[in-house]
């Protein structure tokens, strides 16, 4: 364990090195400057007398949208971030002089990911308390489970850079980045088809999306955090509209997902980590 904490501590440190995250720091100051300007029009003009359900209602929207462009971003930093962490150091001999030493391949993979997951968590919480206390500052709404919301957007960011992981054992940087990219944008339109196959009343549809959804959780976890920023009353109003309302749109979620999904979840995880230590270990160094 202590050789696994020393390859953590290390990758924190290239991690926090890198431009890489200069642009996704500046990237939030961004997002957090033009969801306050944003949320201030929203409240003072378009919704100037309308019910405060209607006000929370439609914050509580725009602020899934506002996350939801996050969740992209945090993705695309997980690739960006993990997708070299093993495939770089065989490119550049540095896994070769490591190995040399008496610690094993797994120890190396393990540090990676354990670094990689705290950089992750540390950044999620960060950036979601910033643009949470800004919407409370601007309109006075605040969404009714954060920490949830922090939770499920870690998972989330935790399944992606643990594919990518195990991708950078074979592959290079750049086909292993299109590969994980390509591989969330399918889960996400996975959870679209579940949505559509419920509104339309298509099996298929729902069917292949569910399996999408299992295949790659992270749509899953997106779902989670999109319920934790929904009032209880736009929840209401969704379950008594019924099927026709708006509990099948596709950034919106009518309940959390179930305890059995999250062991999934984290068997999946468990899972993609064991066959990244296999990977590992039977590739030339």
């Amino acid at each position: 364990m202590k050789k696994i904490a020393i390859f953590a501590k290390l990758t924190l440190r290239e991690s926090l090195r890198k431009k890489v995250v200069l642009v996704l720091l500046g990237l939030t100051v961004l997002v957090i400057v033009l969801s306050a300007v944003g949320m201030s029009r929203l409240v003072n003009t378009g919704l100037a007398g309308s019910s405060p359900g209607d006000i929370r209602a439609a914050i509580s929207f725009v602020l899934i949208l506002i996350m939801f462009a996050y969740s992209f971003v945090l993705a695309l930093s997980a690739v960006f971030f993990t997708v070299p962490a093993i495939a770089g150091d065989l490119e550049t001999g540095t896994a070769l002089a490591i190995l040399s030493r008496p610690v094993s391949r797994a120890h190396l993979l393990l540090g990676r990911w354990l670094g990689l997951v705290v950089l992750t968590a540390a950044y999620v919480a960060v950036a979601s308390s910033a643009e949470f206390l800004v919407v409370r500052v601007v309109t006075g709404y605040s969404p009714p489970h954060p920490l949830m919301f922090i939770f499920y957007m870690t998972a989330e960011t935790v399944v992606i850079l643990t594919l990518a992981l195990l991708v950078s054992t074979r592959l290079a940087p750049v086909a292993g980045g299109v590969i994980v990219l390509g591989s969330f944008m399918l889960a996400w339109m996975g959870g679209v088809a579940i949505s559509l196959g419920r509104q339309f009343s298509v099996q298929a549809l729902e069917t292949g999306g569910t399996v999408t959804r299992l295949m790659l959780p992270s749509d899953g976890m997106w779902k989670g955090a999109a319920y934790s920023l929904e009032p209880a009353a736009l929840l209401a109003t969704a379950r008594a509209q019924g099927a026709d309302g708006i509990a099948n749109f596709p950034f919106f979620s009518l309940s959390p997902p179930a305890g059995s999904y999250l062991a999934w979840t984290a068997g999946w995880i468990l899972a993609i980590l064991w066959l990244a230590i296999w990977s590992f270990n039977r590739r030339e160094i």
